[in-house]
């Protein structure tokens, strides 16, 4: 048997060359295993003439995404790219991506969109809606017609328009992805909007809307959602609380986790439950703590999570700056 080292699609012995990649095949002895976890992948140095493409769930969706762009003359190369140096993911380092010229990136997602739609990433799709779109998008019935409005405008648009924009962006879909990209990339400062939106959120128990919310809480949101969000745990009841404190493993900040180490003291123990369960996402360890144990044991283990967040300090970065660039 003879296998393609792109795709690794399987052909027999009198196959020479792969017809979909059009690579030269190889013997099976001479494979090379799969790379693994993007832990394991060469890393794509930083490089402003790329496009990457991220984050892929598997070497077998990275691969295809590839083939299907060399098939079409597009030369790319797959790796891992560093969030974290990137300032865009706190406790997730290395991500799977494509990297395409990015002169070439527009023709790689029209690609990638027409034949394999299935390998995109989630967070491309309003990168993809950015370089596509080019007719005014049909509005449900209700949603304010400034959400027509050409890109450009929109991006230049001032604080008033953010309202407008989060309600596109939970319509979800081609418009929701416009949008989305809009408050990432506007001239005006969303976050105070975006952050009012997830408390008011919280606040009527709505966890679907506040699940739609977390992405924009990924993008957006920094040390003044944190103290808002701070000072709304105040005086939110319990369940309301127990939905920030789900909330707040999207936030790629030292300072969510510190409120969230704080929420371990809560009160109530479906609160607690919900903290030591996102720390536990967001950090790979619990550090021994039991929501139903004794105060005192609950408080040695709290003691623990304060000291790792010491160590973390000079660790982790406490402040994202954005610059507005295309990643």
């Amino acid at each position: 048997m003879r296998q393609c080292p792109q795709c690794r699609e399987g052909y027999e012995d009198y196959v020479h060359v792969c017809p979909e990649c059009g690579a030269p095949l190889v013997p099976d002895e001479e494979m090379t295993p799969p790379w693994g976890p993007a832990e394991a992948w060469p890393q794509l140095p930083p490089d402003r003439d790329a496009f990457d493409i991220f984050p892929f769930r598997d070497e077998a969706q990275a691969r295809e995404a590839l083939a299907v762009l060399k098939a079409h003359g597009v030369q790319g190369e797959v790796g891992s790219v560093d969030l974290r140096k990137q300032g865009a993911s706190l406790f997730r380092r290395r991500v799977l991506a494509v990297r395409v010229p990015r002169v070439d990136a527009r023709r790689a997602m029209e690609l990638l969109v027409a034949e394999v739609p299935h390998v995109l990433p989630q967070d491309v799709l309003g990168e993809v809606w950015r370089t596509l779109a080019e007719q005014t998008p049909e509005l449900p019935a209700g949603l304010p017609r400034v959400l027509a409005e050409p890109l450009d405008a929109l991006l230049a648009g001032g604080p008033e328009v953010v309202p407008d924009l989060i309600r596109g962006y939970l319509q979800g879909g081609q418009l929701g992805s416009r949008c989305h990209y809009v408050l990432v990339h506007m001239q005006a400062d969303p976050e105070p909007v975006v952050a009012q939106a997830v408390v008011a959120a919280c606040l009527a128990g709505d966890a679907d809307t506040a699940s739609k919310l977390r992405f924009l809480l990924a993008d957006l949101a920094g040390e003044r959602t944190v103290s808002e969000l701070a000072a709304f745990l105040r005086v939110a009841d319990a369940p309301a609380r127990q939905l920030t404190a789900w909330l707040l493993g999207c936030i790629p900040l030292l300072a969510a986790v510190t409120l969230l180490v704080g929420m371990l003291e809560d009160d109530d123990l479906d609160v607690r439950v919900q903290a030591i369960e996102t720390l536990s996402q967001v950090a790979g360890q619990d550090l021994g703590f039991e929501p139903e144990a004794g105060e005192e044991e609950r408080g040695q283990a709290v003691a623990a999570w304060r000291k790792f967040l010491g160590r973390a300090q000079g660790e982790f970065p406490v402040e994202r700056e954005d610059d507005g660039e295309e990643q």
